[in-house]
């Protein structure tokens, strides 16, 4: 089975989306980690060649007790980009 989240939502959001559609009842996660390899795949396109985001410790707690392996693909910008993010300089929070 395969479920998507909507693209026009963030990276969290999606997680969160996910989460929600699927069953709350982790006994029924423990049950079928017993006998399927349960995924959770993402790609993820970032805007330069150095950007990040946080994941709540909520949303990473939900995903382990569903016993998820999770997944991430990371794609950089290219070319142009790099030097462009680079260059620029980013406030320090």
């Amino acid at each position: 089975m395969v479920l998507v989240a909507p693209e026009s939502l963030s990276f969290t959001d999606k997680l969160t989306y996910l989460l929600d559609k699927t069953t709350h009842n982790y006994q029924t996660w423990d049950s079928l980690a017993l006998s399927y390899d349960i995924q959770l795949r993402c790609s993820v396109f970032l805007h330069s060649w150095c950007d990040g985001f946080d994941i709540p410790a909520s949303v990473i707690s939900d995903i382990g007790k569903r016993h998820w392996k999770f997944g991430i693909s990371m794609y950089s910008a290219e070319g142009d980009e790099i030097i462009e993010a680079f260059l620029k300089k980013k406030p320090v929070s």
